[in-house]
């Protein structure tokens, strides 16, 4: 699991911004207030213009996240450092350091008025901190500091020991937060509630623990609950399932047949629900605010409603709050440990000889720690050694249910399987972004990777030839993908033998592709 941040700006939550914003260009003025970890900066986010970015100013917000901060006259870039977590921007270059690797962020930080100004997607790629852009303000959040997840009660569960569990959206994007004694609950004001007080169909801040379970959906512990808002029924009702038919009158009110189960011994499992103007829809996912119209045949739905309603069949209720989950994905069995199925993107030794692999992309992936219990075999179940592993590898590997909130998460692998190796003994990296891509009359591809080598042996720069042997797969899902699919600016990893031609750029053929 990992936290969602807010990356590169795209040109719709552009137009939104105030337009007493300049380019970063011009003399910068006050734009948005900026405030780091609950404490406001005295310089100001920019927006550039060009670049269709907001900058922020990197001292203050690097050394409020605990970075300490220097300048480097050779590189003539300011260098930031924190635990395992070096790097540098230098203005007027879309090159920054990360993990003994080199990314592109999309944008350029900026020299403005002798202080360097980064990108948010620095401050959330590279600082790793959650970074949010609203109308006229920028925060950002250390991801050491407790996460809050907001969402609706969609369950209450209750122990044979009395703990209480609430599950705040749905299955597939929610998460399930078992109160303590330590857990804090309060209403808006302040004042403090007990678990008995939680009722479903409540929207609340819930701040948990960095660490969850990989299990759908997560579990982890609650710090503290906040209630932010409640239905009006003393008493409330709940069906989950899905809607069986939809369809509304000439005054626009609305019909809904949801089955499913009942979510409290009083509920039903079929039910007839009227939506009417006080009705709230939101989504699970992100607790947008959606209309009827949104709501369609099988839509998968938590829906609360008072106890009164009509005796006939099914009965009759006016919806009070409606919850839309997301589609079907597959279900993992909270007491079996996850798989995880990728290519191996990166290996790493510590300085103690531990080995740490990467499975997919930083934006999907999962970085796994291996240890002396980790089993690692090839398909037919013979034993490898971690020194084994190599680039380019597609494994299964069955991972601890705990992992970090880091991106990507982090977690200890308890068996690696080697599904499939390529064929060079020796193999080479390049993770990068395509330059350039072109096919010939015959169909071959030839593709410009640029950015940071891998191994020691690999390019920064590489021209890479395409044939029909070549494996190209989505980091996400390991969806196979044809070369026509390749972009420019396409995030990718690609991988070949050190047969290569001894030009600038240096030309081999392309073994694997893994896109971002």
């Amino acid at each position: 699991m990992k936290t969602i941040r807010t990356g590169m700006m795209t040109i719709a939550a552009l137009a939104v911004l105030g337009t007493s914003v300049v380019s970063a260009t011009s003399e910068p003025v006050k734009g948005f207030s900026l405030n780091v970890n609950g404490q406001a900066i005295a310089e100001a986010a920019i927006l550039d213009k060009g670049q269709q970015t907001v900058l922020v100013p990197l001292r203050p917000v690097a050394e409020s996240l605990g970075f300490k901060v220097s300048w480097n006259n050779q590189l003539q870039a300011a260098e930031v450092q924190k635990g395992a977590i070096s790097s540098y921007a230098k203005a007027g270059e879309d090159r920054y350091p990360y993990a003994k690797m080199y990314k592109t962020l999309g944008a350029e930080p900026r020299m403005i008025n002798g202080s360097t100004y980064v990108p948010v997607a620095f401050v959330d790629e590279i600082l790793q901190a959650e970074v949010n852009v609203s109308d006229d303000a920028v925060t950002v959040v250390d991801e050491d500091v407790a996460p809050i997840r907001t969402g609706t009660i969609t369950r209450i569960n209750k122990s044979d020991k009395g703990q209480y569990s609430v599950m705040l959206g749905g299955f597939q994007t929610g998460i399930l937060l078992h109160l303590t004694e330590d857990t804090k609950i309060t209403d808006s004001e302040g004042k403090a509630l007990k678990p008995e007080d939680l009722k479903l169909g409540m929207q609340v801040d819930g701040t948990i623990e960095n660490v969850m379970t990989a299990s759908l959906p997560p579990q982890t512990s609650a710090i503290s609950i906040v209630v932010k808002d409640s239905l009006k029924s003393q008493e409330v009702l709940g069906t989950a399932g899905k809607v069986t038919s939809i369809s509304s009158d000439k005054e626009g009110i609305y019909n809904m047949l949801v089955e499913g189960s009942a979510i409290t011994p009083n509920s039903q499992e079929k039910v007839m629900l009227t939506i009417n103007k006080k009705t709230v829809i939101v989504s699970a996912k992100d607790n947008r605010v959606l209309v009827p119209e949104e709501l369609t045949a099988d839509s998968k739905v938590f829906a609360f409603y008072s106890p009164t309603m009509t005796h006939s069949l099914p009965p009759i209720a006016v919806a009070e709050k409606i919850v839309v989950d997301v589609p079907d994905q597959e279900i993992v069995d909270e007491d079996v440990a996850p798989v995880r199925t990728g290519t191996i993107t990166s290996i790493t030794k510590s300085d103690k000889g531990q080995y740490s692999v990467m499975l997919g992309g930083y934006e999907t992936g999962i970085m796994l720690h291996l240890n002396e219990e980790t089993k690692i075999t090839d398909a037919q179940g013979k034993a490898l050694k971690p020194e084994d592993l190599k680039l380019g590898m597609e494994v299964e590997g069955t991972s601890q249910k705990f992992m970090t909130m880091s991106l990507p998460p982090q977690s200890g692998a308890i068996s690696i399987v080697v599904k499939d190796s390529l064929k060079a003994e020796e193999v080479l990296g390049t993770a990068g972004k395509v330059a350039s891509i072109s096919s010939d009359k015959e169909g071959t591809y030839k593709m410009l990777v640029e950015g940071q080598a891998i191994t020691t042996k690999s390019q920064e720069k590489i021209m890479l030839t395409i044939s029909e042997k070549t494996v190209i797969v989505s980091a996400k899902d390991n969806k196979v993908l044809k070369p026509e699919e390749l972009k420019e600016d396409s995030k990718v990893f690609a991988f070949y033998s050190p047969m290569m031609t001894r030009s600038l750029p240096a030309i081999a053929a392309a073994e694997k592709i893994v896109v971002e």
